[in-house]
């Protein structure tokens, strides 16, 4: 990965309680981010799914789930593994998505 010229106070910011940050790199790598709709109608399907892979093939995932207050809840889930993912009318993989 090239460097770039911005300079260290770029990296810095303030957070709300005033407390000063710097944004340091984690990892990078793949997303896939999915909903779960209501098959049946009895419910509304409003919970997410994001599901990253770094750039050394471990993958985390998290629910996200909207609040009464325009917030998101999120949590990390345990790898569920290969699993379908519905898109286009036909079941796919999520292998093969990232």
């Amino acid at each position: 990965m090239e460097e770039d010229s911005s300079s260290e106070k770029d990296c810095i910011t303030i957070n709300k309680r005033g407390i000063t940050e710097r944004r340091e790199y984690v990892c990078s790598g793949k997303f896939l981010l999915y909903k779960y709709e209501a098959v049946n109608d009895k419910g509304k399907g409003s919970k997410l799914k994001i599901v990253l892979k770094n750039s050394s093939g471990e993958i985390k995932e998290y629910y996200i789930i909207p609040t009464r207050d325009n917030r998101y809840l999120t949590f990390q889930s345990e790898e569920k593994g290969d699993r379908g993912i519905y898109r286009d009318g036909k079941c796919m993989k999520l292998s093969d998505f990232l």
